[in-house]
């Protein structure tokens, strides 16, 4: 008894000095406030600031530098409106810093609502070091300098870059000058960035998404503008999602696309003197882009497909709308650019072949250029007009091991976000076991494989189906497999999957059962027969691939058995 009163006491008094450590980590994450020489527009502080000052409401630090220097990781620094002498600030914790607009976004629009007065206002560089993980920078307007630098440039892994202006007064037109950079190309580890409401202008390149060994990373809500060169870069970086994004007025290209495996759906991509959108093959992983439901409108050219490679495969344009281009789509790429079902400003063929050259397939296209739902960036389309998502060659299933193994093999992917894999014990409600993820665009042989170990707690019939998921959330089931979960006591088939005929051996010549049918995925018998003996064999080389149910009955009807095989 007494050293179970003793167990008792140490483990509550363990468990509070781990609640006391708990409660003491979280007090240590404080709050820190930094003002200017003025209370003009001021939302954060009362005072105005000092170095000397303990970084207080009341007492407010005067410079970023300051207040970073004091900050313990995990801090949030707020910096009220003003004018700041930081040339530079140097970010080297894992900090949150907060603009006096912090909370009102700067972009997509030209001149949002709240913005460009009482601003927290920077000359200069917001930077964050390498390795330097879990940053927020929000609210800063940041005036870029005429030379090659960077208005706000992170690295690290899980930053964020929310409701900030930059702007510089006159572009550069050498060297790397940016508004927004994510030139995370040292040191190799892993980078990830959401990007999101900030209002980008003058400079040579407006956000410049530059990476190497990165999570996907969203790049959204932005409005970007007057680059002398290109309002986004996408370089030596693959898979992030691009959205809603108005990009306009830009010298050579809206978009520079240079790498492969991204989404770009929803911008509104317009004026830009050259093209829209380049996709620059001469890296050689230029590959596998999709633009979804975006507006290219006035455009020297809408998508301009340059520097052939090998490897420039798969790109794709689906249910956007192409308006007031000098040319809608331009393509020097050997290899196809599959741009069906876009809107053209046309429902003459004639006329739209005059706006698209090169190895472009726009047929089918839409016929009509209504967007169906303002409230929603981009160009939402409601048309007869539809991509084949995937071409799925085979679906199979079979028992391996202790579990139940589905493979499926697709021809040609469109767009292809993800596979549902799903499961029914009755044929008729069907239940998201698993996701698979899809390769986007493709026109190669894919194969793909999912091992549902939980199916041995299932017993009798099984049923699975995969749900396919395009990016714009529209879906197509595919045909049912069907396995059985037990061991069957009273006939066998061999070989399984069988090619040309399947051979059935009955455990007991006894058993009262004297027909056979065989009975496809959708429920339809297709063969029947009548046997005698425990040995026979149904001719197949007839029947399509697939997954069938055979069953022996007798001569009342009355099923005695059934199994399932495969024939392939």
């Amino acid at each position: 008894m007494k050293n179970s009163f003793l167990y008792s006491h140490k483990s509550t008094f363990v468990f509070c000095f781990i609640l006391l450590l708990t409660f003491s980590n979280t007090a240590q994450a404080q709050r820190w406030y930094v003002n200017d020489n003025d209370l003009i527009g001021d939302r954060f502080t009362t005072a105005v600031g000092n170095d000397a000052n303990p970084g207080t409401q009341a007492q407010p630090l005067l410079t970023m530098d300051a207040a970073i220097a004091l900050a313990a990781p995990g801090d949030t620094i707020f910096v009220d409106a003003g004018q700041y002498v930081d040339d530079s600030v140097y970010i080297v914790k894992s900090l949150t810093l907060y603009g006096a607009k912090y909370e009102t976004h700067a972009g997509p629009d030209a001149v949002p609502v709240g913005r460009f007065a009482n601003e927290t206002e920077l000359s200069g560089t917001i930077y964050i070091a390498p390795s330097i993980d879990n940053v927020t920078i929000a609210g800063f307007y940041v005036h870029v300098p005429n030379s090659p630098t960077h208005g706000i440039n992170v690295r690290g892994h899980n930053i964020k870059v929310l409701n900030n202006i930059t702007n510089a007064a006159t572009p550069i037109f050498s060297g790397v000058q940016t508004g927004i950079s994510t030139r995370a190309n040292g040191p190799a580890r892993l980078h990830s960035y959401e990007i999101k409401n900030n209002n980008v202008s003058g400079t040579r390149y407006g956000i410049y998404f530059d990476g190497n060994t990165e999570d996907p990373s969203e790049i959204s809500d932005n409005y970007v503008r007057g680059a002398s060169v290109a309002g986004i870069v996408v370089t030596a970086s693959r898979g992030h999602h691009f959205s809603g994004n108005v990009v306009e007025y830009n010298g050579t290209q809206g978009f520079l696309i240079d790498e492969g495996n991204n989404l770009f759906e929803r911008n509104t991509i317009k004026n830009n003197i050259g093209s829209g959108a380049r996709l620059a093959g001469a890296s050689g992983f230029t590959y596998g882009n999709s633009f979804i439901n975006n507006f290219f409108e006035s455009n020297g050219s809408g998508i301009n497909l340059t520097n052939d490679d090998p490897s420039a495969v798969n790109n794709s344009a689906h249910y956007n709308s192409f308006t007031g281009n000098g040319m809608n789509i331009v393509s020097v790429h050997t290899a196809l650019f599959d741009a069906s079902c876009n809107w053209f400003e046309s429902i003459d063929p004639s006329v739209i072949a005059t706006t698209v050259s090169g190895n472009v397939a726009y047929q089918p296209f839409l016929i009509d250029g209504i967007d169906t739902d303002l409230g929603l960036s981009g160009f939402q389309p409601i048309t007869a007009c539809r991509i084949l998502p995937i071409m799925l060659s085979s679906f199979n299933g079979y028992w391996q091991n202790k579990w139940a193994a589905l493979k499926w093999t697709t021809q040609m992917e469109s767009n292809n976000r993800m596979f549902e894999v799903q499961r029914s014990t009755d044929g008729r409600r069907f239940v998201t076991i698993a996701t698979v993820m899809g390769a986007g665009n493709s026109q190669v042989l894919r194969h793909y494989q999912y091992n549902d170990e939980s199916a041995t707690s299932v017993n009798g019939l099984i049923y699975y189906r995969l749900k396919q998921v395009d990016f714009d959330g529209q879906s197509t089931f595919s045909q049912v497999v069907l396995l059985k979960n037990e061991n069957n006591t009273i006939f066998t088939t061999y070989p399984n999957p069988a090619h040309d005929v399947i051979f059935v051996k009955l455990a007991d010549s006894r058993v009262a059962a004297h027909r056979y049918s065989l009975v496809n995925y959708l429920g339809q018998t297709i063969k029947v027969g009548d046997f005698t003996g425990n040995h026979f064999s149904v001719p197949v080389a007839d029947l399509s691939r697939g997954t069938y149910l055979i069953r022996l009955s007798d001569n009342t009807g009355k099923i005695v058995a059934q199994s399932v095989t495969l024939i392939n």
